[in-house]
């Protein structure tokens, strides 16, 4: 029986809905496949939890999905038509170097996406490049150097991180040259790959009087993540290297004393006492302990210059301590486990150790007050903390020794001064003494 015309007309109707709601699903589809992201250019409050969900879900796509996405991020960075807010194109970047090829079971690293790496290491070469472009892209090599990645794509980074450290700063940009510099010496501590060249790089910035405390420690530091093994490791240079640096530690926060008001005054009346002819050796004796004990009850500016003295030295010592031995109980790690048992340059080393240590245990001692447990956080837990924190893209180490927290320290100067002049050997025959009086 023939269908009647309204069922035909029915029936044509419903084909007809049934085409266009393909061809719209399929128009949607490709839309969504050219741009992705398209909530990144008018979200801009939710770009962290955007960049968090596409790192996340990018591991199970299809290798189809993963060129889509990376694309699409590469876009978002690049800017064609410049309208995009920087911090659309720094999170781009940022998320392009967070992206796995695939997740591994902790605590093994991650294998990043290989095009990815080939891409940052571009964004950062090109002349054109904001700075804050370059910085993503640095970070995101940063987080390669600790995942597992293979040994050219190791070589191509290192190369890089040692291009940045071959630059010298600017007048007036030692800072920024910090910034950048500092961020390099992370990466090839994730590298862990040892080389002449490499040593060569972080020695030069170590030794570098010029340079900020701070970057000459994080460059010490590096030599303590360092794989020594089946290199041609020459470590004598390194460690003669390695003591200078200690010691011009001392001479640096002891000339902030000797050039502080304070002690400068103090100076003055020691040699104006001692200029007195009237009085006797023991009368100056007794003014020169008088003089002294003024300093017990420390003024505010006082105060301050021994927190920053405490502060720098210890957050220097640390670093050294580190570059030593990453774990104090444990001398098969760092640089001293480099060094057979029987080799002097591990005697030189260990006289290190011990003379920081003393400083540490001094410092702790002087220390008192809601800070006290943060302040003499100078052992295992701290190396091995900061190595996490770096390890997870938090930059290790940055904020160590640092707190908002009132101090109320028990040193003095005259004490301060006292503790930072005693030689390494000289601490090690004293702890050995005092480890031989307990026993």
């Amino acid at each position: 029986m023939p269908a009647s015309p309204l069922l035909r007309l029915c029936a044509a109707i419903f084909a007809a809905l049934f085409l266009a709601a393909a061809v719209f699903a399929q128009a949607k589809k490709e839309e969504s496949a050219a741009d992705p992201f398209d909530a990144w250019k008018t979200n801009l409050t939710n770009l962290t939890r955007l960049s968090q969900k596409t790192v996340k879900d990018f591991t199970a796509k299809t290798e189809t999905e993963k060129t889509n996405d990376f694309t699409a991020l590469g876009k978002l960075v690049a800017d064609k038509d410049k309208k995009l807010p920087p911090a659309v194109r720094y999170v781009a970047v940022l998320t392009i170097g967070q992206l796995n090829e695939k997740d591994a079971p902790s605590p093994q690293p991650p294998v990043p996406y290989s095009p990815s790496i080939t891409y940052l290491t571009e964004q950062y070469k090109k002349k054109n490049t904001p700075d804050y472009v370059k910085y993503g892209a640095l970070l995101g090599l940063v987080r390669c150097a600790y995942s597992n990645i293979e040994p050219p794509q190791k070589r191509s980074i290192q190369k890089l991180f040692l291009d940045i450290l071959a630059k010298k700063p600017v007048e007036n940009d030692d800072e920024v040259a910090d910034w950048w510099q500092q961020t390099a010496l992370e990466g090839l501590s994730g590298l862990k790959m040892y080389s002449q060249e490499v040593a060569d790089a972080v020695l030069a910035i170590m030794k570098d009087e010029d340079r900020s405390l701070e970057i000459r420690s994080k460059a010490a530091k590096v030599f303590g993540d360092l794989d020594y093994k089946d290199t041609k490791f020459d470590g004598k240079k390194i460690v003669e290297s390695l003591q200078t640096f200690v010691q011009s530690v001392w001479e640096t926060e002891l000339k902030k004393i000797d050039e502080s008001p304070g002690e400068q005054k103090k100076k003055l009346d020691e040699e104006r006492t001692l200029k007195t002819k009237n009085k006797t050796p023991e009368q100056r004796r007794k003014e020169r302990e008088e003089s002294e004990a003024e300093f017990t009850a420390l003024p505010k500016d006082q105060q301050l210059l021994i927190e920053e003295v405490i502060t720098e030295s210890k957050m220097a010592l640390q670093c050294v301590l580190y570059a030593v031995t990453c774990d104090e109980k444990d001398f098969t790690s760092g640089l001293i486990g480099a060094f057979p048992a029987e080799a002097p340059e591990r005697d030189k080393l260990s006289g290190t150790i011990t003379k920081i240590q003393t400083i540490f245990k001094t410092f702790d001692e002087g220390t008192s007050g809601k800070d006290k447990k943060k302040a003499s956080s100078t052992g295992t837990s701290s190396a091995r903390s900061n190595r996490d924190e770096r390890e997870q893209g938090g930059g290790a180490g940055r904020a160590a020794a640092k707190t908002d927290e009132k101090k109320t320290f028990k040193i003095n100067l005259v004490q301060l001064k006292k503790i930072l002049a005693v030689k390494p050997q000289e601490a090690k025959d004293a702890a050995e003494e005092e480890e031989d009086a307990e026993n």
